[in-house]
């Protein structure tokens, strides 16, 4: 818990700086890509709330086998655009939330263990701005982030077990590395969200995890 507190403090310390960044930049800038008036605001940075709801597939390989269980993950949370260029539409993304995800973690004995996870969740992405219009545009992304897991359970039959215990069927841990790809459109102050995300380290021993993020957001 130390270290989750230590991980809490540093996000909150940097959003806090990435703010205060991009104010620094002006709130209203019009570099000739037909900003509208909120897309505008993104010459100054910019920030916005987000909440997803995506089909996650968790995936078990070890010794050529692979075996596919389909689970489900929620999320929400905040992120923070940092313009990188005076008089270029392109911008470093750091944000943090909260994710919740259940599902069957598969193993090679073919027994089923339902697991379910909460943790902290900070994406850093790379973001480039394509107008279309006064109030119109597409924010294509691509990054990293880590995941840590402050609580979990799995439960085998009617037994239930804390994932991240030293007795649990199954070695959950608690930090994971991943990746993400994806576009945004953002309608006025509306942002709609279509991705893909999939861990770089396993959530599991010998279990990954990939997911089509679905998320619906405004700008603040």
């Amino acid at each position: 818990m130390k270290k989750l507190g230590v991980i809490l403090a540093a996000v909150a310390l940097f959003l806090g700086s990435a703010s205060a960044s991009a104010q620094q930049f002006g709130g209203v800038r019009d570099y000739g890509y037909g900003y509208g008036r909120h897309i505008t605001f993104l010459g100054g940075g910019m920030t916005h709330f987000h909440a997803g709801l995506s089909p996650m597939t968790l995936t078990y390989k070890s010794n050529g086998i692979y075996t596919s269980k389909p689970g489900l993950s929620l999320d929400a949370g905040m992120a923070s655009m940092i313009p990188l260029a005076p008089a270029a539409p392109v911008y470093a993304e750091v944000g943090f939330g909260v994710q919740y995800s259940t599902g069957k973690l598969a193993e090679s004995t073919a027994l089923d263990y339902k697991a379910n996870a909460f943790g902290i969740k900070v994406p850093v992405n790379f973001t480039y701005v394509l107008n279309f219009g006064p109030s119109v545009a597409l924010m294509p992304y691509v990054g990293a982030g880590m995941l840590a897991n402050i609580s979990g359970s799995v439960k085998v039959d009617s037994v239930k077990f804390d994932l991240y215990d030293d007795n649990s069927p199954v070695d959950g841990n608690r930090f994971v590395l991943g990746g993400q790809v994806g576009c945004r459109l953002s309608v006025n102050r509306f942002l709609f969200g279509v991705g893909y995300e999939r861990s770089i380290t396993n959530v599991a021993k010998h279990i990954s995890a990939s997911q089509v993020a679905i998320s619906l957001g405004v700008i603040l």
